[in-house]
């Protein structure tokens, strides 16, 4: 139909380019439709934990080298036990 508003492109079907208020209408209705919400909620709270892990990263990873060192240690000492049977 004529003057009818193709919202992916911008512009009516009569190759105008939308004025503010189409896009303020366009703004609107994407608030109003609520299907999306729940991928958004959950990019948002995996962007938190990442903000989360990335600044606990030097304590974790001190932590991890700690446990890494341990483990390696024993596993050294049973080796050395096991090279002088």
């Amino acid at each position: 139909m004529a003057g009818e508003a193709d919202t992916e492109l911008g512009v009516d079907l009569e190759g105008r380019s939308m004025n503010k208020m189409s896009l303020i209408t366009r703004i609107r209705r994407r608030f109003k439709d609520s299907s999306g919400q729940s991928t958004t909620e959950y990019i948002l709270i995996l962007a938190i934990v990442v903000m989360i892990a990335s600044k606990m990263r030097n304590k974790l990873q001190g932590s991890v080298d700690k446990a890494i060192t341990g483990v390696d240690g024993v596993i050294q000492g049973t080796v050395s036990e096991l090279g002088t049977q």
